[in-house]
């Protein structure tokens, strides 16, 4: 497996990028880069960020994200997938009038909020050209087509809950449960706010992002973004369902947004989801330890 960050450096701060990597313009403010997260580079972009936000009291970069390159043989020895949802959309469905239980959520990182409703949305685009979405509360929705998909090729540990667009139930958008075979983390994987940075909750900055907690002591949430490969804990389950979640959340509530479970899937679900050309989902390879 390849690793590559790829970063957008703020313009004012080129002069620390290594000559070697090759950037490319973003807008006037902005140069984008991508290392080899294994090579001598990344650790001199390592250095250099923190040289900006220490010594400068600066941010060095924005936007970042992974792009993990794997071989063949790699895909093929595979025993489980994690799954992404390409598309987010707003607004969410508490917005809109989906009830949430929130009894049962922790007293420290909040987490657990129970949905108690159908998931109520509004008409929109955001399933054009594709057959998953999902709000900005991690509320996943599917076309009719992908609910017949699972059902066609008798797909375990999925399950889909009604959708109502406005007061009117959909007869072609439904949701995708986020319920059922849980997965546990492996120590190995790990989380963080931002590459280089792993804190565990927030220590500074304007409220009321300050004290946020994204690292619970009671285990509910592991941090605010899952930075390597995913490493979860080898079970039974894993031989026997095609859909999984994690069982810990990562993320941070904040009101509309909150806290999301990781997504998993059996090498058959992602073949048969790529061979028949079901739109919106990415994968990478999940280890199982």
């Amino acid at each position: 497996m390849k690793e590559l960050l790829i970063m957008d450096i703020r313009k004012k701060h080129s002069n620390l990028i290594p000559n070697e990597i090759q950037g490319t313009l973003r807008g006037d403010c902005l140069i984008r880069i991508e290392v080899d997260t294994s090579s001598p580079m990344y650790e001199e972009i390592q250095r250099a960020n923190h040289y900006v936000r220490k010594e400068l009291k600066d941010v060095f970069f924005f936007g970042w994200n992974y792009k993990r390159i794997y071989t063949e043989e790699e895909l093929r020895n595979a025993r489980l997938f994690k799954m992404s949802v390409r598309k987010y959309f707003e607004p969410c469905g508490r917005d809109c009038g989906t009830v949430y239980d929130t009894s049962h959520v922790c007293e420290i990182c909040k987490s657990g909020e129970r949905q108690v409703s159908p998931l109520y949305t509004r008409k929109g685009s955001y399933l054009n050209n594709r057959d998953v979405a999902s709000t900005i509360s991690y509320e996943i929705v599917v076309r009719k087509r992908f609910v017949e998909f699972v059902k066609d090729y008798s797909l375990q540990g999925l399950s889909f809950g009604p959708v109502y667009v406005g007061k009117r139930l959909s007869s072609d958008i439904f949701q995708l449960m986020i319920q059922g075979c849980e997965l546990d983390f492996s120590e190995r994987s790990v989380f963080g706010v931002r590459p280089f940075d792993y804190s565990e909750r927030c220590t500074s900055g304007p409220k009321p992002f300050n004290g946020e907690v994204y690292k619970c002591p009671k285990g509910d949430n592991l941090g605010f973004n899952l930075l390597s490969e995913a490493f979860v804990k080898d079970c039974d389950d894993i031989e026997k369902y095609d859909f999984f979640i994690s069982r810990q959340t990562i993320g941070v509530y904040r009101g509309l947004i909150n806290q999301r479970h990781i997504l998993f899937c059996s090498p058959r679900m992602r073949r048969l989801i790529l061979e028949n050309k079901i739109r919106g989902f990415d994968f990478e390879i999940a280890n199982v330890v």
